[in-house]
This record gives structure tokens, sequence and C-alpha cells, in this order.
């Protein structure tokens, strides 16, 4: 039985106590709590007289058994170090992800669940499949330790349980087959008989072994010597092997491990191979900190993915993104489901997707920084931009500098009508990502997004309030704007009502005259609205609906003339941001009611940035991109 709660506490904590008292490991523990005779109390032997005291006076208190000991073999042996596990690569699973890595697998393959062979080439001590009630005839368990032969054939006695090196042995041809000789001849003409085959793992994660197997060996002949240098690799490219082998038709892959496999470039070549046999099918992924052995301060996520054989029909050009269920484990050990997370290498970063394709000429224009202190600066800006959005791939630098102005930022993007859901998309993400952080917090970089997902279209729908009306939207109509001894006007592209319901509720003498002095420019954004609101989900209504709300309360009646139309606020198309700072037409009540409605939005859109792979992660310090970026220049 594995342990859980307080005894698995209480066996942890001896463990931990009798390492670091004697300096020697937990097999010594677990041996002489096999060898334990009733003389041990008198012993000379410190460590023998602590086994003693241990076994009677602590586990069997706590009603731990010698049997559950060695059952929970693996729990003594996280227990002695997680930096000592991280070295080794060796993570025990907790039961929990054991029983929802073969939902997984349960679900996928339905009727076949219970009849295909199931091969854990790293069994450890067994833990993967101990509760799964699977026909014990059709499991295959491997372990690299001759030691653990023994406990996983006491739990698994009708399996097929033998020791082997999983790394080692290469087979080339019928007569040249140094890995299969080593196999059980049961399962070798399971093989050959084209059986399916599952291999349901968590191999070890070990950096630095790429040429110390004969695995590792022959990846690195091939031009994979990179991806050879993690163990977990290994592994994936002998089952590669197996298949091709074997020309296996059948074989089902669920497999815990790092993530970097799926998005790293440098990892690019080893997932051309898996995909080339085999096809993303479903998955998950979780802080790395909720596996046993890992220090809860560990920020990297562990990924299961199940892969399988190309089936008939199947194109093989049309490769399934690797999407995965983002989970988060509850402190009752329950597993919720938080969102969707996309594992993709970065095809480009999210400023060079978003500039405009259609920017022929520029003007020279005052930089929104004129407004905001003394000092006058010109940049330029496209004739045909309806505005600008600050952008920067840096998600640190980001976080504290977005924005959506009408005069230009001095690293701004233009926003032409060709590129304007792209800006819509990345000051959205933007937005909602630095309100709403979460444990997925160590992506360094924003990337272009898979536009191909499913529901994007009616995300990015659900975006276009957050451009209009989040905070850091500062579009603005100016009039008189003084910069650099020139007077300029400025009309905003972006204000979301058309003139002529403005003129039916105005009664402003001076705003009146100011629709007769100055036309309209934002055609193309109430084009978009008419074919996108009603569409929107109900939290996008509300903001939409709110921001309009707020608009249009400030143009009926004199509002603008008792507060001097201070902040250009005597142009009919003055934006909410306009609005917002001018005392006396903003109230406590309307900052709570679009408060309340940005949160909302906010929160429902924020999940899905993962979904669509905005974050590029920096969890691979050799990775030939991010090493690039590292050495970039910050301004």
């Amino acid at each position: 039985m594995i342990l859980q709660g307080t005894k698995k506490k209480v066996l942890r904590d001896c463990v931990i106590y009798f390492v670091k008292s004697t300096n020697l490991g937990y097999e010594d523990l677990l041996e002489k709590l096999v060898d334990k005779g009733e003389d041990r109390l008198d012993t000379e032997e410190y460590c023998d007289w602590l086994t003693h005291v241990i076994f009677d006076t602590i586990l069997s208190r706590s009603d731990i058994s010698l049997a559950e000991c060695i059952e929970n073999k693996d729990i003594m042996r996280s227990a002695v170090s997680s930096d000592s596990s991280r070295k080794e690569g060796e993570f025990y699973t907790p039961e929990n992800w054991c029983i929802e890595g073969r939902n997984y697998l349960k679900s996928y393959l339905k009727d076949e669940w219970g009849t295909a062979l199931v091969w854990d080439a790293s069994c450890g001590t067994g833990g993967l499949m101990r509760t799964a009630n699977y026909p014990q005839d059709k499991l295959f368990m491997s372990t690299l330790l001759p030691e653990d032969v023994q406990i996983v054939s006491s739990v698994y006695p009708d399996a097929t349980v033998f020791a082997c090196d999983f790394l080692e042995g290469l087979d080339y041809d019928q007569y040249n087959d140094m890995f299969s000789r080593k196999l059980p001849p049961n399962l070798v003409e399971a093989m050959k008989r084209d059986e399916h085959i599952v291999f349901y793992m968590n191999p070890p994660y070990f950096v630095g072994e790429a040429r110390r197997t004969d695995i590792g060996i022959l990846m690195d002949s091939l031009n994979m010597g990179k991806c050879a240098l993690d163990i977990f690799h290994q592994f994936i490219y002998r089952i590669i092997t197996l298949k091709r082998f074997y020309r296996l038709s059948k074989v089902t892959i669920g497999v815990f491990g790092p993530v970097t496999l799926y998005h790293s470039r440098m990892l690019q070549s080893l997932l051309n191979e898996l995909y080339d046999d085999f096809q993303f099918r479903t998955g998950m992924c979780f802080k790395a900190g909720d596996f046993s052995g890992t220090s809860v301060s560990i920020d990297w996520v562990v990924g299961y993915t199940v892969w399988s054989t190309w089936q008939d029909g199947e194109d093989k050009k049309r490769r399934n993104p690797i999407l995965l269920h983002s989970k988060v484990l509850e402190q009752d050990g329950s597993i919720r489901t938080s969102g969707n997370r996309l594992f993709q290498d970065m095809e480009e970063y999210l400023d060079d997707w978003i500039k405009p394709k259609d920017v022929l000429r520029y003007e020279r224009l005052p930089a929104i920084k004129s407004c905001m202190s003394s000092k006058e600066v010109f940049t330029n800006m496209a004739t045909n931009a309806l505005g600008q959005v600050m952008t920067s791939n840096y998600v640190i630098r980001s976080s504290r500098r977005s924005a959506i102005t009408i005069l230009p930022n001095v690293d701004g993007c233009d926003i032409t009508e060709e590129n304007f859901w792209r800006c819509v998309a990345s000051f959205a993400m933007r937005q909602c990502y630095q309100n709403n952080r979460d444990a997925f917090k160590n992506s360094q970089y924003f990337a272009k997004p898979n536009v191909e997902i499913e529901g994007y279209n009616q995300w990015l729908i659900d975006c276009l309030p957050i451009f209009l009306f989040d905070y850091s939207a500062l579009q603005a109509s100016y009039r008189g704007f003084i910069a650099c001894g020139e007077s300029w006007d400025r009309l905003n592209a972006f204000f979301p009502l058309p003139k002529e319901a403005v003129q039916t509720i105005v009664k402003d003498e001076n705003i009146l005259q100011d629709m007769l002095n100055f036309g309209s420019n934002n055609e193309f954004l109430l084009g978009v609205l008419q074919s996108c609101q009603t569409s929107m989900s109900q939290e996008a209504k509300d903001l939409y609906l709110t921001g309009l709300e707020l608009l249009a309360e400030s143009l009926i009646g004199y509002a603008r003339r008792d507060v001097e139309y201070k902040n250009s606020t005597v142009a009919w198309d003055a934006g909410l941001a306009q609005i917002r700072m001018t005392n006396g037409l903003w109230s406590n009540e309307k900052e709570e009611k679009i408060a309340n409605n940005l949160s909302a939005l906010r929160a429902r859109l924020y999940p899905d940035i993962f979904k669509f792979g905005f974050l590029m992660d920096n969890e691979n310090p050799n990775d030939v991109l991010t090493s690039n970026l590292l050495t970039e220049k910050m301004d």
C-alpha cells in the first residue's frame, strides 16, 4: 500500500534523520530494516541501534509495517534530498498523477485499455500501474536497478518483470540485435507479431549523458548530439528505434517529462523524428514542484503527452499542435484543470508579427512623451496609421510599458487597417497577462501566436473592448495641442460612437461647433464594431457597453463646459482616457463599474494566452535562440 498523509511524512522524516545522522543512504536503512534482529538494541553500532529505535519506537507506533517500508521505497528515496534526486534524474510519481496519466490513456485507447500490452521501461518500484487493476499478464515492467526487480515482482506476481538498461545495446538486423537479446522472449515475440504496445513511463530527466550510452552515441552520430544530452530524450529515441526495427504499426506512448522537447529550437531534430512516426494526441502539464522529489521552488514545467503511430488516412503534414491541459494540484490532493497551454518553437517575435505590411510613407509628429513632460520629442508615424501601440518582446519590460495612443510613441508600432487585429491581440494579451500572472510566470518573451488553434477568432473578438477601454488605452483627440512651438489637431480613429449618434445627444454649443470644424476618422473602427459586437461574450459586451455609456454620459448636458473643457474634452471624439483624467467627469461609481468589467473580462481571456502560444519559455539555458536573446541589448 502506498503511504499517504501522516504515515508518509513519518517515513520520510525517519529516512532523513537516519541519513543525516549516519551519513549512509536510504538503501542502508532499508537493508538494516530487513535484517533487523532482536539483539540490535544492545549493539555497539550506532546505525544498527538507530534502526532498531526507528522501527520499534516510531514506525511501529505509527502502524507502518516492514512490508510497507519496502513497498514505499520510492518515498524513502525521494526523502533523502531533492537536489540529489534531480542530479540522478529520478522523480517519484505520486499516485494522483499516476491515475491522471492513466485516465488520458484510457480515454484515448477506449476498448483497447485492458487488452493492449503495457511496458513501463523505467518502472522503479512499479508505481505507475500499481492501482490500475490492469491484467498483469499484459504488463511488462523493466528497471535499471536489479534490486527493484524483487520488489516489483512481489507487487506484480503475474507480470513480466526484468532488469534492463533501456539505453544500452542497438538492433541493426536479425543477427545484430544486441538490445532485443536482453528482452524477455514473450515481449520480443509480441513485437514481432505487431501487437499493440503501450509505453507508459516516467523516464529519468538527467542532462549530460550524450556520449555515455549506446543510444546517446547513435543520436550523436545522426547529428542529434544536443538532443541526446538529456536521458529523457534518449528514452524517446529508443522507442522510435524499436518502432522502426520491428515495423510496429500500433504503438501508443504516454510519457512524463520536461516540455523543452516540444518548444526548444535546439531539439527540433528529435521532435521531427518523433513526428515522423507518431502523431500527438493529448496531454497535460503542471509545475515540477508537484512531483515528489522536487523542490517547491522549482518553476519548470512537467508535461505528460500521449502519442500514437499514424493511422491509415492521416496526413503526416498535418501535425497536431502540442496543446496541453494546464493542471493544478490542490491542497487536498485533487487535480484541477485551469486552462490549456500550447508548446511550440517560437516562429517569430510578437513585435515582428504585428508590424504593418502596408506602410509606405511617414510623417514627423510630436511623440506622446511631449504630453507627459516638458521635453519635446518628435518621432515618425505612418500617414495611413490609425494610432500606435507600445510593444516589447520582453515580458518584464512590457509589463511596465504598454499603451495605445493617437500620437506616436518612441518605441511604438503603427496601427493600420492591415494589422489592426494583430495589434488588438498583442495589446489585450499584454494587459491580461500583467493583471493575472500565475505559476507559469517563468515565460520571458512574447511570441507570435498560433491563430489556427480552435477558439482564437472568438477570443480575438472579445479582446476588442480591452483594446478600446483598458486603462492603458490612451486613445485621445487633440485640439490646439502645442508641441515644439506648433499647434496640432488630431482626430481619434478609435472613437467607438458614430458622429451621427453623438449629434443626437449633444446640446453643448462648443462641442457642436467642434463637430462642424472637424470631421471623423473612425469609419474603419465603426465597421469592425458593426461586424463583431453581436458575437462578443457576455463579459466583453458588459465592458463594451459600459465604455459606451461613460462616453455618452460625458456628452449629455454641459458637464464638459463645467470643467472648462480640460484635456481637450471640447473635442466631440474625446477618448475615454481624457474623460477619466478630467476631474468632474469621472465618479467613483463609474470607476468601480468599469474596473469590475475590466477585471472580469481580463480573467476570462487570460488562460487562453497560454493556449494560443503567446509566450516563449526560457527553460533551457542551452537553447540557441535563448542564448541569442540573452545577449541582445535592452535599452
